[in-house]
């Protein structure tokens, strides 16, 4: 996994300059590893040379988390994020027209201070529309010493629960249909050296991201295999080992 607190700044301190674009042509080119994945990512670094050389990788996972934090232009703008809703809506809607299979998932936080309930509404109605397949919810929590501790109108957290718990209900229903789309379809599981605790099985992630669960020897352990998808239940994914 390529990762960094913000790794799509990557390279700008160089000399000579590089950038992240560069190194994954090159991790592209000489193939060190068969697969790798790509840590969380700011919208803005997302170019379309960057989802080009995804869609057409060997060894790049379809994979992208991206942190939207609000669906509403004016809470994105009082945090400061240089990008709008209607930017966000345009991106996502290339990455997945150009990587059909790419799992995306996003940050979204709830209870920013000021926020409205039509404010509320307009992240929810934008997840919901929103090819996404997965999101991780984060309740806004004062900092002492950053602009927004400052900001009137905090949210109770009664209100800040509840909203929470709405996009909770619409992550499960995103994550489900998600993986319902690859029943039936052949996909790469990279096993883990670990079974998952509860069923026994062996679990590892698909390289769009989704866990799979499948019944089989210790042998098959951190191998790369491949899995026939037969189930979606909740969030937990089964699957058949195609490898004799």
């Amino acid at each position: 996994v390529l990762t960094g607190i913000h790794l799509g700044a990557y390279g700008i301190d160089l000399t000579p300059t590089s950038s992240l674009l560069k190194i994954l042509q090159l991790i592209e080119r000489e193939k060190p590893l068969s697969r790798i994945r790509i840590s969380s990512l700011e919208p803005m670094d997302i170019s379309p040379d960057l989802v080009e050389l995804i869609a057409s990788s060997q060894i790049i996972c379809p994979h992208l988390h991206l942190p939207l934090q609000s669906g509403d232009s004016d809470i994105l703008k009082r945090m400061n994020r240089p990008y709008n809703a209607s930017d966000f809506q345009k991106l996502i809607r290339m990455i997945v027209s150009k990587i059909p299979h790419l799992c995306l998932g996003v940050d979204v936080m709830v209870g920013f201070p000021g926020e409205t309930e039509t404010q509320f509404d307009n992240t929810y109605r934008l997840l919901e529309v929103l090819p996404i397949s997965y999101f991780h919810i984060f309740p806004y929590s004062k900092r002492e010493n950053t602009p927004a501790a400052s900001f009137p109108d905090h949210i109770p957290p009664e209100t800040v629960r509840i909203r929470r718990d709405r996009l909770a209900q619409l992550n499960n229903i995103k994550k489900y249909n998600f993986y319902s789309r690859l029943l039936g379809s052949t996909v790469n599981v990279l096993l883990e050296n670990k079974r998952d605790r509860k069923s026994g099985y062996l679990k590892g992630l698909s390289r769009n991201y989704i866990p799979v669960l499948i019944d089989g020897p210790d042998s098959l352990k951190n191998y790369e295999i491949e899995v026939e998808i037969i189930s979606v239940e909740e969030d937990r994914v089964r699957g058949r080992s195609l490898t004799t």
